[in-house]
């Protein structure tokens, strides 16, 4: 760690590079979770409106069919959202001591299953 004097020559510390590069990976883990939560909003959104439209729901229904295709392409936006947050939780675990990867990991990432509904497990 470096010590630099700012204007009225009081010491300022200088971060480090490791220190800058792990402050970049939290920035970037950040705006990934924020992507998720809209994509995953978008996508709900999208299934309440395909869910909505009227009957019958299958291919011969050209409004479902439209309303679906949103749909599938807003979960496709979700699932790209969630692949590229894994893959910057994994680069902050390779590029960090095991102790601070594993808080960083269970401080703030989503435990494995807890996105699935209560109904996935049979309710329990």
């Amino acid at each position: 760690m470096q010590i630099a004097f700012i204007d009225d020559n009081r010491p300022a510390i200088e971060a480090t590079p490791e220190q800058r590069e792990r402050k970049a990976l939290v920035a970037e883990l950040e705006t990934l979770r924020r992507r998720v939560k809209q994509a995953k909003l978008k996508a709900s959104e999208s299934l309440s409106r395909a869910n909505e439209a009227p009957e019958p729901h299958d291919t011969t229904n050209t409004v479902f069919v439209a309303l679906y295709d949103s749909h599938w392409r807003d979960r496709e936006e979700l699932f790209s959202a969630m692949r590229q947050l894994d893959d910057a939780y994994r680069a902050l675990e390779d590029s960090h001591s095991p102790d601070t990867a594993k808080h960083m990991m269970t401080a703030s990432r989503p435990q494995p299953g807890s996105h699935r509904s209560n109904t996935a497990n049979g309710g329990q």
